[in-house]
């Protein structure tokens, strides 16, 4: 295979990936919040204060709850049943083009701000929170080097270290 050559993608999202993919966000940007309850929940605990040890930790429980039951929800609701349609995807030097039953388009590389990688995806950015979600599994490992260098050339704001 040549380095011109596109990228062919066929993507296949399953709701255990993209809800893998949501658990990853939803950590990231819950990150501070969790140890923060537990850490006060278990000072409260330890001093005494035990109404308020058992509200830190039920507030706690709450928060874990509603995230996984919203990301649980989300990844099942009859309104994104489009997501799981196979998109194939080819990647060059200048554009993505993507196609499936939902429609087809062509996306300039200078439209994705960012990329990264989360829970076996590789999530390119097009807003801050809209992004194109390629599952590793879907990756032919022989352009898996290709199509990281790629990434780097294309978009270089990546994430912080190299994974492979």
């Amino acid at each position: 295979m040549t380095e011109s050559e596109p990228i062919r993608i066929t993507v296949h999202l399953t709701q255990s990936g993209y809800r893998g993919v949501l658990l990853h966000l939803s950590a990231l940007k819950l990150r501070l919040v969790v140890p923060l309850l537990a850490f006060f929940a278990f000072a409260a605990l330890g001093t005494g204060f035990n109404t308020e040890a058992f509200l830190m930790l039920g507030t706690l429980a709450a928060t874990l709850i509603t995230v996984w039951g919203y990301i649980t929800w989300n990844t099942s609701a009859p309104k994104n049943a489009e997501l799981y349609l196979p998109v194939a995807y080819e990647l060059d030097s200048e554009r993505i083009i993507f196609a499936g039953e939902a429609g087809r388009g062509v996306l300039e590389w200078d439209r994705v701000r960012k990329w990264r990688y989360a829970a076996g995806h590789y999530l390119l950015y097009v807003t801050g929170a809209t992004y194109i979600m390629i599952p590793e599994v879907d990756l032919d490992p022989a352009d898996m080097d290709r199509f990281e260098a790629l990434l780097w050339k294309q978009v270089p704001k990546g994430p912080r270290k190299r994974f492979r």
